[in-house]
């Protein structure tokens, strides 16, 4: 006999004041437990402060343990905003940490308008904290010049002091700022200063701390404009010196400790009171699918953590059980940051930046117009199995058979160990023959139909069998919550069309924020073999290089790639954290000549 059991943590409603609306507190055990748990922060390596529409911003995070300085072991999923004065979200993204790092980019769109920004990342545990302060912040200044209000970046406005700083940011302009290269025992050198366009760069990184330099980094290497905007935030400036766990409204927010969060609450529908021991299913379809079973506390709480890599964007939850209608079925919304606090950077343009606004969105088009040749590709990635996979399966390919257009007589003449028949209330159930003896049970099995759970068998024996493409079937016994169930029957449809008929308070349809896919970027190439069916392609790329994912574990590595037809300086940007937590900073400057 097998038995899957899920288990739940208790969950209560309070407020926090870094939010505007409500998160799902904790009880006093699990208080105490996450109580000992370290406070953790976000780095952001990001390659521009100053973006263009038609351009690419990408990024990396790096999440900290405060405590030890070192990679934060806590939470496995990260979110980063860019949001503008008005509270206006460009994007949000939920990253999934691996080893402490995620990373993803963001195609800026025509429908995005000039003005200055705010990018925000944090993890769901920051939010304790209580203000948008410890979360990670950087400025951001965005042209549109497809538009004709340019009012959010104008002199005019900048000079009234209309909201904003009432001083510009200093940006780095074309020279280098060599106090931002902190990093002892680290060089970083490209084979010479100058270059000629569609040239091949080497960079060489060397550790001359050996193993105490190893470490996760990253790498850009993008276009400076000699206008004044924001410089980019440095590693050895970011602050992990916040070891005080000081939470003004206690623990609101549960770490995501094992992969996304959802909560809930069950509650009676004539009495409106939370009820506690009732079982709550939630089911992610695909050939991956994902089932969990959750009991809700004494406070009628459940609680589910999302692996990271689910295939759909749509989950049900649901009450399980015979008297499921008895029952209704609440969500929380985790909260939303309060941006009203958020002070943003006065980046301005002027009448003399005009030849430079025209040429950098003409080069854009260009690169968007030929992008079709320069794909990024997605990192494909193994995901975790249903509890099904590994257990002994028995399938059946209908297409193998004679078919019939009924499942009652699917089930009867091809399905071995599995029948039909009338349960007490008269419902047609779907039964499945122990394996271990041979025999009938009390208890019903689960049923999946391409991944979703369905509870009303009557509504599979409905379907049109000419429809099934696949039949498979566990006879092992299995515990999910409190309920027993006898097999598991798997049905894949031919169309995956299948509509879960069954509705109700009990049962929510929840729309999944999914989290990025990670992407090998493009690597331009000028090599021979190449060579003719490259030369006649514009190459105006601003950004030359971008590498999230380095780990360092030797003394030396070496980076190649070709600059561009775009001529002018580029900053070369190095950030990330040596495995024993110190900050590594390393900035250059290269030009690009006819």
């Amino acid at each position: 006999m097998k038995y899957i059991i899920s288990t739940l943590f208790i969950l209560f409603l309070s407020s926090s004041n870094i939010s505007l609306g409500q998160g799902a507190h904790i009880n006093a055990s699990d208080n105490n437990k996450y109580q000992s748990l370290s406070q953790e922060d976000v780095f952001v390596h990001y390659n521009t402060s100053l973006l263009f529409v038609g351009e690419y911003f990408f990024y990396k995070v790096y999440c900290v343990n405060t405590r030890i300085n070192r990679p934060s072991k806590i939470s496995k999923i990260a979110y980063v905003e860019l949001v503008g004065e008005e509270g206006s979200v460009v994007f949000k993204h939920k990253l999934e940490l691996i080893d402490s790092e995620g990373f993803s980019d963001f195609f800026i769109p025509t429908s995005v308008p000039s003005g200055n920004y705010k990018l925000l990342a944090y993890t769901r545990w920051m939010k304790n904290l209580g203000e948008t302060r410890n979360l990670f912040q950087a400025n951001i200044s965005i042209v549109n010049p497809y538009i004709g209000n340019q009012y959010a970046i104008s002199n005019t406005r900048i000079n009234k002091g209309e909201g904003f700083e009432k001083h510009f940011v200093k940006g780095t302009g074309t020279k280098p700022k060599t106090k931002l290269n902190r990093a002892e025992g680290f060089s970083l050198t490209p084979n010479k200063k100058v270059f000629k366009k569609r040239e091949a760069i080497t960079l060489t990184l060397r550790n001359h701390r050996r193993t105490l330099g190893y470490g996760n980094y990253s790498l850009s290497v993008k276009k400076l404009e000699p206008v004044p905007h924001s410089d980019l935030k440095s590693s050895f400036d970011f602050n992990t010196k916040r070891n005080s766990k000081i939470y003004p409204k206690g623990i609101v927010y549960a770490p995501e400790l094992s992969g996304s969060l959802i909560t809930g609450q069950v509650f009676d529908k004539e009495t409106n009171l939370p009820v506690k021991d009732i079982n709550v299913a939630i089911s992610v379809s695909g050939k991956n699918f994902f089932f969990r079973v959750a009991t809700s506390n004494f406070n009628g709480n459940f609680r589910f953590w999302l692996d990271p890599d689910y295939e759909s964007d749509s989950a049900i939850i649901q009450v399980i059980g015979d008297i499921k209608e008895k029952y209704k079925i609440e969500l929380y919304n985790d909260d939303i940051i309060n941006y009203s606090s958020l002070s943003f950077a006065s980046f301005s343009i002027t009448p003399d930046m005009k030849d430079l606004i025209i040429e950098r969105s003409v080069y854009n088009q260009i690169e968007n117009a030929y992008y079709g040749i320069k794909p990024d590709t997605i990192k494909t990635t193994t995901p975790k199995k249903p509890f099904t996979y590994y257990e002994k399966i028995t399938s059946y390919k209908l297409d193998d058979f004679t078919r019939f257009s009924t499942m009652k007589d699917v089930f009867k003449e091809l399905v071995k160990h599995v029948w039909t028949e009338n349960d007490s209330s008269e419902k047609k159930v779907i039964k499945v023959r122990n394996y271990e003896y041979n025999e009938e049970t009390e208890f019903l099995p689960l049923v999946f139909i391409d991944g979703v759970f369905v509870q009303e068998h009557g509504d599979l024996l409905e379907y049109n069998a000419l429809k099934v493409d696949n039949i498979s079937v566990l006879r092992d016994r299995y515990k999910f919550g409190t309920q027993d169930y006898q097999g598991v029957i798997l049905i894949e449809t031919i169309a995956e069309d299948f509509t879960n008929k069954i509705s109700g308070d009990f049962l929510k349809n929840v729309n999944l924020f999914m989290p990025q896919q990670r992407k090998r970027y493009f690597r331009q190439a000028y090599e021979e073999k190449n060579n003719q069916l490259t030369k006649r392609t514009p190459d105006f790329r601003s950004q030359l290089f971008w590498e999230p994912s380095i780990n360092l574990t030797s003394n030396e590595m070496n980076f190649q790639f070709f600059t561009s037809d775009n001529l002018g300086n580029y900053q070369i940007s190095l950030e990330g954290f040596t495995q024993e937590g110190e900050s590594v900073s390393i900035r250059e400057i290269i030009s690009v000549v006819e």
